[in-house]
């Protein structure tokens, strides 16, 4: 008789887990399907773009774990949904310590114009332009994806990306798209005093 009870709970106890599994599923591409830029939560800190993580679907995922992480990596694919998708899945698996920290990168016409800027968080590069919505290209998508496949998936080691190298290469790219011309005033060096 206890054999038959121990066996009866076991089997309801893996129906409710298969339940619960599916509810998850579902719960977790409703989440997925509304994603979108609006849900990357920013905040300006002394100059600094931190990433605040008040978004309630983003905090909703993220509690849901690793369970969510299938989800997300088909969202990387959908300009609309990566960066979101790569915020919560950097939450989810890497290094919490530099988690709030977005890098900056001002995009200047003519070399005093702000016309818009790169943000950078973990690897992964999005702009904004005066009077446009955020956009991010096809090959910071295809890094991205890489990047998640390769450690998730692969189960490869894959180094942290090197901001710094990033920094230079926006500002260099920049620099060529966006050169200072003849007309630009050139600011005089400030004089030291004696």
């Amino acid at each position: 008789m206890r054999a038959f009870s121990f066996i009866l709970t076991f089997v309801f106890l893996q129906i409710e887990n298969t339940a619960l599994s599916q509810d998850d599923s579902i719960r977790i591409k409703q989440l997925v399907d509304k994603l979108s830029w609006n849900n990357i939560a920013m905040d300006c800190m002394g100059g600094t773009l931190v990433l605040t993580h008040d978004d309630s679907l983003e905090n909703e995922l993220f509690q849901l774990g690793p369970l969510s992480s299938r989800a997300l990596l088909n969202a990387l694919d959908s300009p609309n949904k990566t960066v979101i998708a790569h915020i919560i899945l950097s939450r989810l698996y890497e290094d919490s310590l530099f988690l709030g920290l977005s890098g900056t990168v001002y995009i200047y016409k003519d070399c005093q114009n702000l016309i818009g800027w790169h943000n950078i968080f973990n690897g992964i590069v999005w702009e904004w332009y005066e009077g446009k919505k955020n956009q991010i290209e096809k090959s910071e998508i295809d890094k991205i994806k890489k990047y998640w496949i390769d450690k998730l998936i692969n189960k490869r080691h894959v180094d942290r990306f090197d901001d710094s190298r990033i920094f230079e290469e926006l500002k260099t790219k920049d620099s060529l798209k966006y050169p200072c011309s003849e007309k630009s005033p050139k600011k005089e060096p400030k004089k030291r005093s004696a």
